[in-house]
């Protein structure tokens, strides 16, 4: 049997026979050559039928603009595709327009002439010319360009594109002016935490603890409910990763400071705002990782999220150490925590409009940034906050004022940890595009606060005009939660009537004491009999505090 490749010869006859692999041989040098005719009729069209393109600089993508900063984009046409020079390829009178256009137009704005004008000249020498760009809003865009012939040919932007697809990012540029704003209020907040530390009382803070049910029922709706309900909300109605996780960072928060100064102006329980606040801080060293490495990774990668740690640390130093000196000025200048006392509530409603104000104007970006459903996930997680913490603080049967304090506790977070956190843990400008969904919250938490407030004051206000003669509530207290302890009758019943600024706390927790130590007597079943016990001006008859001109105590 013979190999394909050897040559042999047949004859038939007189008659000779071809050669077959010489006949391959043959073949396979008419492929070569008829490829070697393509390639070169292929160069010859590409070099008559030149295109362009355009560069620019810097070259390197993303290119980093800073918000509110003017920069300079260069760009030059030069032939694509070519082996001639464009002396040869265009004509005399060519000429060509550069139009460029941001992807989205309201994050990036060409402030300088749009379109460019190039004609053979400046391509043949490759003359560079300059856009001037703006970065309005944070974020990512992309910039096309187009060329056209005539300015006409702009209408519509009907131009042939050149080249699409270069990366801009736009990144937060913090000036003098934000961080003198951010001092002002971080100095406001903490002269504020020394007012309120001069209505605390320590031996209610003491009971509170010793009897933790209000601190209980606020870490479970801190802890439990607020990340449940921020992450089903962001997965329902956000469709954007970093604002999902955003929102969830929020609702993993401890308690922010911000809650005690609106308990305060509602007439909550103070004292349990402060002792939830400081313990919800403690515990989110522990739950705030755990809830992020859980749950986190179902709607962004968090394998590199990093914990601040130190900021909840100085959180808590930031707000016990001014509670602290309250305490203090209430324990050695009683004279001076009552003028304080008087001027708190109008000094924290002046340091929320102030923090409003601020945050609005740091924040104006937002509101680019904002759709429906990051607005609708931020209402539905604040004001199912008040809803839950509300709801589970009646059903614990805590009093009015505890349930107040629950309630408001819930609903806000301590936002700069959650910041801080996303700052720290995602490359610019994700950390702050995350963020958004964390100020849309924080924007609809107040408004239900500022309603709430309104009516108080009116009631307040009606109150005192049908009541003229009686210009400071009155509020009988049940038998059941009176507690005749002598040292605080001695100190805070001045004839008949409890001294409300300085020492209110220390009379609306007491309770009666079953023991025979009671200074109210007590029948078999420990209640109190239909005799009046009687302590200086102050007698207990019925069911209510008296004084002894049969007015009911102040409490």
């Amino acid at each position: 049997m013979h190999s394909l490749c050897h040559t042999s010869t047949v004859r038939h006859g007189d008659v000779k026979t071809f050669d077959v692999p010489r006949f391959c041989g043959d073949s396979m040098q008419l492929v070569v050559c008829l490829f070697v005719v393509l390639s070169c009729l292929h160069h010859v069209s590409r070099a008559s039928h030149p295109t362009l393109r355009v560069r620019v600089s810097p070259p390197f993508q993303p290119l980093e603009f800073k918000e509110g900063i003017k920069q300079d984009l260069t760009v030059r046409v030069e032939l694509q595709n070519s082996t001639l020079n464009a002396t040869h390829v265009l004509q005399d009178d060519f000429t060509l327009y550069l139009f460029v256009k941001p992807e989205v137009e309201w994050r990036l704005k060409v402030i300088s002439q749009n379109p460019l004008y190039f004609n053979k000249t400046d391509i043949v020498k490759r003359t560079n010319k300059t856009f001037t760009i703006i970065g309005e809003v944070l974020g990512y865009s992309n910039l096309t360009f187009y060329s056209v012939d005539s300015l006409a040919g702009l209408q519509g932007n009907n131009g042939s594109v050149i080249r699409d697809g270069f990366r801009i990012v736009v990144l937060r540029y913090l000036v003098l002016m934000d961080k003198v704003f951010l001092g002002i209020i971080i100095g406001l907040v903490s002269i504020n935490h020394v007012n309120m530390g001069c209505t605390l009382d320590l031996r209610v803070i003491l009971a509170v603890l010793r009897k933790p049910i209000g601190p209980v029922v606020g870490f479970l709706c801190q802890f439990l409910i607020m990340p449940l309900l921020s992450f089903g909300t962001s997965l329902l109605l956000i469709e954007e990763p970093l604002y999902r996780l955003g929102l969830f960072a929020l609702g993993c928060s401890p308690g922010g400071t911000s809650s005690n100064f609106w308990t305060l102006l509602l007439d909550g329980d103070v004292n349990l705002s402060v002792v939830m606040t400081m313990l919800s801080t403690i515990a989110a060293l522990g739950m705030l990782p755990l809830w992020m490495y859980s749950l986190g990774p179902h709607l962004y990668n968090t394998q590199g999220i990093t914990i601040p740690y130190d900021k909840m640390i100085l959180s808590l130093i930031a707000l016990s150490l001014p509670l602290g000196i309250g305490i203090l000025i209430k324990a050695k200048k009683p004279s001076w925590a009552s003028v304080i006392v008087k001027m708190i509530k109008p000094i924290t409603l002046l340091i929320i409009l102030v923090i409003m104000t601020v945050g609005i104007y740091n924040s104006l970006y937002v509101f680019y940034l904002l759709s429906w459903g990051i607005v609708g996930a931020g209402l539905i997680t604040a004001w199912g906050g008040f809803f839950f913490g509300a709801f589970f603080a009646w059903l614990f049967k805590l009093e009015r004022k505890q349930i107040i304090a629950v309630s408001i506790e819930t609903a806000f977070q301590n936002a700069g940890v959650a910041f801080l956190m996303l700052r720290l843990s995602l490359t610019e400008p994700d950390g702050d595009l995350a963020s958004v969904s964390c100020i849309a919250q924080l924007s609809v938490v107040g408004p239900p606060l500022w309603v709430a407030l309104l009516l108080l004051h009116t009631r307040k206000r009606i109150s005192r005009l049908c009541y003229p003669d009686d210009p400071l509530p009155v509020t009988p207290v049940p038998l059941g939660t009176v507690n005749l302890a002598a040292d605080v009758l001695e100190n805070d019943l001045v004839k008949g009537r409890v001294d409300v600024d300085n020492n209110l706390d220390k009379v609306t927790h007491l309770e009666n004491r079953g023991d025979g130590g009671s200074d109210v007597p007590m029948n078999k079943d420990g209640e109190m009999g239909p005799e009046e016990a009687t302590r200086g001006d102050v007698s207990i008859a019925g069911s209510e505090v008296t004084s002894g001109d049969n007015k009911p105590a102040l409490v």
